[in-house]
């Protein structure tokens, strides 16, 4: 049974756009004044961000036609591919930006390879945790060995450094194995063992050390390392309850650090306000209902795995986004799907939107099939039953 496009999920879809449009509008909002400043051209960035737009609509059409089943032969491909692309990072290939090397370039296209670690982790171990999930009651056969292969992916992340992809990886990671692995008492330490280990790797590290102490006291950094959040909280306060309007922030003229990516939220919430920014809110929120609600209808394991392992991926990267901006957790660098600037993000959050649908319609698929099923039995053959 094929299935048009009406039976797509539409809320889903929708929100998906919506985020999309919004993206545009705030990237150009946010960077115009700075892409004038250095570029001469305030469309500068809103230009990139198109032509990756483009390139991951292709990506999305692509997963939403390609049943979802058929990337499963090609997950340990990806993965590997993904584990080169980090380790070339660490090669005269890896650019450097800001003191962190997070680029592999090639002939003046970039890419940023921990981006793509979240959707390859999601479609490896959605594969791997199926196929051994009878096994999941071992810490020797199922735990262990897929724990590793998480392991060595947020240790090439972190040696960029990219301690903010490193969390959300393993995010992903102990999100799929807290649903299949029966010890829970195992997880519970495991989750433990992530927070004592983040905070380990800020302590052990002077920058990062001073990113927390300055995010718990960012006046007494204020025009070091707690600058940033100074400047977003005044971005803030400065909307009030419906904002100052579209295009008119005051903190996007070179006060406010990067107001285009990591901290596009501030500039929502200057120009659009509390209001404008619980909208953006409820957009995520739709979005994680209706992963949600596709991986519990999946038609089988694999596919709920996956849609886990991907809706709960961008979620992760929204929560600590946003929690960066306002104040709830240390600064740190990631961008906010499908609004910030960042071309590798918005490529494999398009992509991980496309196979979510496509999971969606093989679910459709499978409770139209029995409906049609049922309906064609005969009534003798249903009071049989």
């Amino acid at each position: 049974m094929k299935l048009s496009a009406a039976y797509i999920d539409q809320k889903l879809f929708f929100t998906f756009v919506v985020l999309m449009g919004l993206g545009f509008v705030m990237v150009f909002s946010a960077s115009s004044v700075g892409s004038l400043e250095i570029y001469k051209d305030k469309f500068h960035f809103v230009k990139l961000q198109l032509a990756w737009s483009v390139v991951g609509s292709l990506v999305f059409l692509f997963f939403l036609v390609t049943d979802y089943r058929q990337l499963r032969p090609y997950a340990t491909a990806g993965l590997l591919l993904t584990l080169t692309l980090l380790l070339l990072t660490y090669t005269p290939l890896g650019k450097t930006v800001k003191g962190s090397t997070r680029w592999v370039s090639f002939f003046g296209f970039q890419i940023q390879p921990a981006e793509m670690a979240k959707l390859a982790v999601s479609l490896f171990l959605a594969d791997r945790l199926a196929r051994n999930y009878r096994k999941r009651d071992s810490f020797k056969d199922f735990l262990l060995p897929n724990l590793m292969i998480v392991g060595v992916v947020c240790l090439l992340i972190l040696k960029q450094p990219n301690l903010s992809s490193a969390v959300i990886v393993g995010c992903i990671g102990f999100l799929l194995l807290l649903v299949t692995y029966t010890n829970l008492r195992h997880i519970g330490m495991l989750g433990l063992m992530g927070i004592a280990g983040i905070a380990a790797l800020i302590q052990l590290q002077p920058y990062r050390l001073r990113r927390f102490r300055a995010w718990l006291n960012p006046f007494d950094f204020q025009y070091a390392a707690g600058y940033h959040l100074i400047q977003s909280l005044i971005a803030l306060g400065s909307g009030g309850w419906l904002g100052v309007g579209i295009g008119q922030s005051h903190q996007k003229f070179l006060y406010l650090p990067e107001e285009h990516t990591d901290f596009i939220f501030s500039i929502i919430g200057e120009e659009l306000g509390f209001v404008g920014g619980a909208i953006v809110l409820s957009l995520y929120v739709v979005l994680l209902w209706r992963g949600l609600r596709t991986a519990l209808n999946s038609p089988d394991l694999y596919g709920m795995l996956l849609a886990l392992g991907l809706i709960g991926g961008i979620i992760t990267q929204v929560i600590l986004n946003i929690s960066v901006v306002i104040g709830l957790a240390p600064t740190t660098g990631v961008t906010l799907p499908f609004i910030s600037y960042g071309g590798s993000s918005l490529l494999f959050s398009m992509a991980s939107i496309g196979i979510i649908l496509n999971i969606s319609l093989a679910g459709e698929r499978e409770r139209l099939s029995k409906s049609m099923g049922k309906w064609a039995r005969r009534p003798d053959e249903e009071d049989e039953e």
